[in-house]
């Protein structure tokens, strides 16, 4: 017997499924096709933002602070030996300069304690070196050589001293009293003219200069008298002005007491 004919308008046998999955199959096609596209254009506008960004940036003029904060950061780096402060952000670099103030005063109780211990060993003669002698809370150097006034500076700076300034009249007289040459002492006007200084901070206090003394620049030919000098004389009023760079003898004084600054104000 013959099989049966399907209903008309039936589709045929394993149609249905065929049509079925190639549907699926260009919906899957077109939603893939949509997500590329819409991350395509998304990524083209995110770059399109990026470039205005970067160029509105690159027309804005530099931090005026990105330098200044650059170079403290490097100084403090190297003043606190800490290199990892070169990396801190602006925030912990503030604070830590807000730490500054308690960390001198740390350093300063040390030098404090280190010069008591270093004017104690002196006073045993534990440190009693060449021709160095204490007077009061001072050590002084009295040369026995010759340099030029910048020279003899120096000389005393780089042992932690300077150019004895002169205090007291007490001062005057110990000074003259170890003198047979004229020496140089740390007064100076060469900032200027007619105003002199102790090359140590001291305020100028009495003064005792030779009579006609100091003075300025005596002609055109003689070279300006910017340094002061003391010579050895019965006479307390024994400074001259002179030349920085004639060569004479030099006092070198280095105070003791870190927490005494005489009358430097």
């Amino acid at each position: 017997m013959a099989p049966k004919a399907p209903p008309a308008g039936a589709p045929a046998a394993g149609g249905g499924t065929l049509a079925s999955e190639d549907l699926k199959k260009r919906f899957s096609a077109k939603v893939i096709w949509r997500i590329l596209a819409a991350f395509g254009g998304s990524s083209f506008i995110l770059m399109i933002v990026m470039i205005a960004i970067y160029a509105k940036m690159s027309r804005e003029p530099p931090d005026p602070l990105a330098v200044p904060m650059q170079h403290l950061q490097g100084t403090m780096a190297n003043s606190l030996r800490r290199p990892k402060l070169n990396y801190v952000t602006a925030v912990e670099l503030a604070e830590e300069v807000g730490l500054l103030p308690e960390k001198l005063e740390e350093t300063q109780t040390v030098l404090q304690q280190q010069k008591e211990v270093y004017k104690a060993l002196f006073k045993s003669k534990a440190k009693s070196t060449g021709s160095w002698e204490n007077f009061g809370n001072n050590l002084y150097y009295i040369s026995q050589g010759e340099k030029s006034w910048y020279d003899a500076e120096n000389f005393c700076v780089s042992r932690d001293a300077h150019l004895a300034s002169i205090l007291t009249k007490e001062e005057q007289s110990f000074i003259t009293s170890h003198l047979d040459e004229p020496a140089w002492i740390g007064l100076t006007d060469e900032h200027e003219e007619g105003s002199w200084e102790w090359t140590d901070g001291s305020r100028l206090i009495s003064q005792y200069w030779f009579t006609g003394n100091p003075g300025g620049l005596e002609s055109y030919t003689r070279a300006k008298k910017d340094c002061a000098s003391i010579n050895p004389s019965a006479d307390d009023h024994n400074w001259n002005n002179a030349d920085c760079h004639e060569r004479k003898r030099w006092v070198c004084k280095e105070n003791l007491d870190a927490t005494s600054r005489g009358e430097r104000q």
